[in-house]
This record gives structure tokens, C-alpha cells and sequence, in this order.
């Protein structure tokens, strides 16, 4: 070593001069220098994985995010697909409610129709059945009164 005597700092790996504090500043420039670069480069590596590491956690959450939301895509798909099911289902019942009511809607209809001719036919029955009581009065007068007829003309046959 020349005219500087160095000395090497154990705790910072820096070396140390007895000299003029001009002459180390720019003895040391170029080490402050590489320092701040190595400095620099730290910071950017850290802060790159930083980034990475944020850049990580967010696509873990979007993909959590996405998860759920298929998931709730399918519940809702299950849950249309049994309606659908019972939507069909529904159609038909109501396709044959339908038929069953317009059938009972004809029965009523002919139902009303053979009422209606048991109510005339019954209206006829009694008027038939109350001419022919007034018949068989008159045909029961006329037989009485015949017979009564009768039974004189024979007492008078007998008489003579």
C-alpha cells in the first residue's frame, strides 16, 4: 500500500484511509456508486416479486372469484332445468285438465239434454196417465150404465 494506510471496516466490508476527506470522496465514488447500483438493483428485484407476488395473490382471488361464480351458474342451472322439468310437466297436466273439462263441460251438456227429455217424458207419462184414469172413468161409466141398461132389459124379459 503507498502512502494511504487502509484499513478494512469489519462490520461493513468498507475500507478506511487516514487521508483527506477530498481524496477519499473520490477514491470512494466509484464504490458509492457500484453501491447504489447494487442498491437499485435490489430495490427493483424486490419490487419486480413484489408485483409478482401481488399480481399472484390477485389471480388466486379472481380465480376463487370465478369458482363461485360457476358454481352459482350451476345451482341456478340445476334449479332452471327443474323448472323446465316441472314447467313440462305442468303443461301436460294442465293439456289433460283441459281435455277433462271440456269433456265434463259435454257430459253436462248431455246430461241437460236427457234431463230435459225425462222431465218432457215424465210430463207426457202423467198427462197420459191422468187421460187415461178420465178414459177408464168414462169406460167405467159406460160399462155401469150398460150394465145397468142391461140389468133392466133382462127384468123385463123375465118379467113377461
Amino acid at each position: 500500500v503507498t502512502k494511504f494506510q487502509l484499513k478494512l471496516n469489519d462490520r461493513h466490508l468498507l475500507t478506511t484511509a487516514t487521508v483527506k476527506r477530498s481524496e477519499i470522496m473520490a477514491m470512494l465514488e466509484p464504490i458509492r456508486y457500484a453501491r447504489e447500483q447494487r442498491e437499485a438493483a435490489r430495490g427493483d428485484y424486490l419490487a419486480h416479486f413484489g408485483r409478482v407476488r401481488t399480481f399472484r395473490s390477485k389471480l388466486d382471488e379472481m380465480l376463487a372469484e370465478r369458482a363461485r361464480l360457476r358454481e352459482a351458474r350451476r345451482e341456478v342451472t340445476d334449479l332452471l332445468e327443474l323448472a323446465h322439468a316441472d314447467c313440462m310437466q305442468l303443461e301436460r297436466r294442465m293439456d289433460q285438465v283441459e281435455r277433462e273439462h271440456h269433456r265434463a263441460g259435454e257430459l253436462i251438456k248431455q246430461r241437460k239434454a236427457v234431463q230435459d227429455q225425462l222431465d218432457e217424458a215424465q210430463d207426457n207419462l202423467e198427462s197420459a196417465l191422468r187421460e187415461r184414469a178420465s178414459a177408464e172413468l168414462v169406460h167405467d161409466a159406460a160399462i155401469r150404465k150398460h150394465f145397468t141398461l142391461e140389468g133392466n132389459f133382462g127384468a123385463k124379459d123375465r118379467v113377461a
